[in-house]
């Protein structure tokens, strides 16, 4: 997410899903989402919330080095067992670094529906209950 092999303004959706939290800069990745997105643009995804104000950073790359800041928290991972690593637990900052990455609207949405069973996010980590929350953000059109 931080050298998207797409070109500019070529894009008119972009979706990712439960990826941002395992990114190293993810203010960079959100840069990166708005340069391939045409004019009028979607944004849409899901990321944990489990901290309702700022970003819990964890860890971060330091001239090309891993330093964690807290003990290393990892999720599950289709590509490898051992998981991967969270660098940030995002809170509802990401609204404004949505804005500040240039974005022109950045909305979150809730994906509750007790009717179908939606009551939670689904994450199968006693330690990461969180709610089911959607980002949407568009770029101008």
């Amino acid at each position: 997410m931080l050298d998207l092999s797409f070109p500019d303004n070529s894009l008119a959706y972009v979706f990712h899903g439960d990826v941002l939290e395992h990114v190293p800069d993810p203010e960079l990745a959100l840069r990166e989402c708005l340069r391939v997105l045409r004019p009028g643009g979607t944004l849409l995804f899901t990321c944990p919330m489990t901290n309702m104000d700022n970003h819990v950073v964890r860890a971060r790359m330091v001239n090309g080095q891993l330093q964690h800041l807290l003990p290393p928290a990892f999720h599950g991972n289709p590509m490898d067992s051992s998981g991967a690593l969270v660098f940030t637990e995002p809170g509802l900052s990401l609204l404004d670094d949505l804005r500040s990455s240039g974005f022109s609207t950045a909305e979150l949405g809730v994906a509750l529906d007790a009717g179908l069973g939606i009551l939670r996010d689904g994450n199968p980590y006693p330690d990461y209950d969180m709610w089911p929350v959607i980002f949407r953000a568009r770029k101008a059109g």
